[in-house]
Protein backbone atom coordinates (compact mmCIF):
# COMPACT_ATOMS: atom_id res chain seq x y z
CA UNK A 1 0.00 0.00 0.00
CA UNK A 2 1.28 3.47 -0.83
CA UNK A 3 -0.16 5.41 2.11
CA UNK A 4 2.47 7.27 4.14
CA UNK A 5 1.57 8.69 7.52
CA UNK A 6 3.64 11.55 8.90
CA UNK A 7 3.05 14.08 11.67
CA UNK A 8 1.75 17.36 10.32
CA UNK A 9 0.25 20.65 11.33
CA UNK A 10 -3.41 20.50 12.25
CA UNK A 11 -5.89 23.23 11.36
CA UNK A 12 -4.77 25.25 14.40
CA UNK A 13 -1.20 25.31 13.10
CA UNK A 14 0.12 23.02 15.84
CA UNK A 15 1.73 19.65 15.38
CA UNK A 16 0.16 16.77 17.26
CA UNK A 17 0.27 12.99 17.14
CA UNK A 18 -3.28 12.64 15.80
CA UNK A 19 -2.67 14.85 12.76
CA UNK A 20 -1.30 12.97 9.78
CA UNK A 21 -0.68 13.61 6.12
CA UNK A 22 -1.86 10.94 3.74
CA UNK A 23 0.18 11.27 0.59
CA UNK A 24 -1.98 11.17 -2.50
CA UNK A 25 -0.53 8.09 -4.13
CA UNK A 26 -2.60 5.38 -5.78
CA UNK A 27 -3.95 2.91 -3.27
CA UNK A 28 -3.38 0.01 -5.61
CA UNK A 29 -3.80 -2.66 -2.97
CA UNK A 30 -7.55 -1.97 -2.80
CA UNK A 31 -8.06 -1.08 -6.46
CA UNK A 32 -8.76 2.63 -6.08
CA UNK A 33 -6.72 5.71 -6.68
CA UNK A 34 -6.79 9.10 -5.04
CA UNK A 35 -8.00 11.72 -5.42
CA UNK A 36 -11.42 10.24 -6.12
CA UNK A 37 -14.30 12.51 -7.10
CA UNK A 38 -17.85 11.15 -6.99
CA UNK A 39 -20.62 12.92 -8.90
CA UNK A 40 -24.27 11.96 -8.51
CA UNK A 41 -26.73 12.77 -11.28
CA UNK A 42 -30.31 11.79 -11.99
CA UNK A 43 -30.61 8.75 -14.25
CA UNK A 44 -31.29 9.18 -17.98
CA UNK A 45 -30.42 12.88 -18.01
CA UNK A 46 -26.94 12.72 -19.53
CA UNK A 47 -25.77 10.68 -22.51
CA UNK A 48 -22.70 8.46 -22.30
CA UNK A 49 -20.80 11.11 -24.25
CA UNK A 50 -21.87 13.83 -21.79
CA UNK A 51 -20.86 11.67 -18.83
CA UNK A 52 -17.46 11.05 -20.43
CA UNK A 53 -17.04 14.81 -20.85
CA UNK A 54 -18.10 15.42 -17.23
CA UNK A 55 -15.45 12.93 -16.09
CA UNK A 56 -12.70 14.41 -18.25
CA UNK A 57 -13.45 18.06 -17.53
CA UNK A 58 -13.82 17.45 -13.78
CA UNK A 59 -10.40 15.77 -13.59
CA UNK A 60 -8.85 18.59 -15.64
CA UNK A 61 -10.43 21.27 -13.43
CA UNK A 62 -9.12 19.53 -10.31
CA UNK A 63 -5.68 19.37 -11.92
CA UNK A 64 -5.67 23.11 -12.62
CA UNK A 65 -5.79 23.68 -8.87
CA UNK A 66 -3.68 20.76 -7.63
CA UNK A 67 -1.17 20.30 -10.44
CA UNK A 68 -0.55 17.89 -13.29
CA UNK A 69 0.75 15.03 -11.14
CA UNK A 70 -2.49 14.86 -9.14
CA UNK A 71 -4.61 15.43 -12.24
CA UNK A 72 -3.08 12.33 -13.81
CA UNK A 73 -4.02 10.28 -10.73
CA UNK A 74 -7.51 11.72 -10.29
CA UNK A 75 -10.42 9.40 -10.89
CA UNK A 76 -14.00 10.53 -11.34
CA UNK A 77 -17.11 8.38 -10.99
CA UNK A 78 -20.55 9.38 -12.23
CA UNK A 79 -23.36 7.71 -10.29
CA UNK A 80 -26.86 7.73 -11.70
CA UNK A 81 -29.60 7.93 -9.09
CA UNK A 82 -32.99 6.45 -9.89
CA UNK A 83 -35.76 8.97 -10.52
CA UNK A 84 -37.63 9.66 -7.29
CA UNK A 85 -34.79 8.37 -5.08
CA UNK A 86 -33.24 11.79 -4.44
CA UNK A 87 -34.64 14.94 -2.94
CA UNK A 88 -34.65 17.55 -0.30
CA UNK A 89 -36.90 18.84 2.45
CA UNK A 90 -39.49 20.23 0.05
CA UNK A 91 -39.55 17.76 -2.85
CA UNK A 92 -38.44 14.50 -4.36
CA UNK A 93 -36.51 15.00 -7.56
CA UNK A 94 -37.31 13.20 -10.81
CA UNK A 95 -35.65 12.61 -14.15
CA UNK A 96 -38.39 14.66 -15.80
CA UNK A 97 -37.60 17.70 -13.64
CA UNK A 98 -33.85 17.28 -14.17
CA UNK A 99 -34.39 17.20 -17.95
CA UNK A 100 -36.48 20.38 -17.70
CA UNK A 101 -33.69 22.09 -15.76
CA UNK A 102 -31.13 20.90 -18.29
CA UNK A 103 -33.19 22.51 -21.06
CA UNK A 104 -33.36 25.72 -19.04
CA UNK A 105 -37.03 25.48 -18.17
Amino acid sequence: MFIKETPCLNYHGACDQQSIVVNLYAIESIGYSMPLIDIHVMEAVFSDEEKAQIISETAKAFGKVTGKALQDMTTVRVHEVKSGHWGGADSVWTTQRALELKRGE
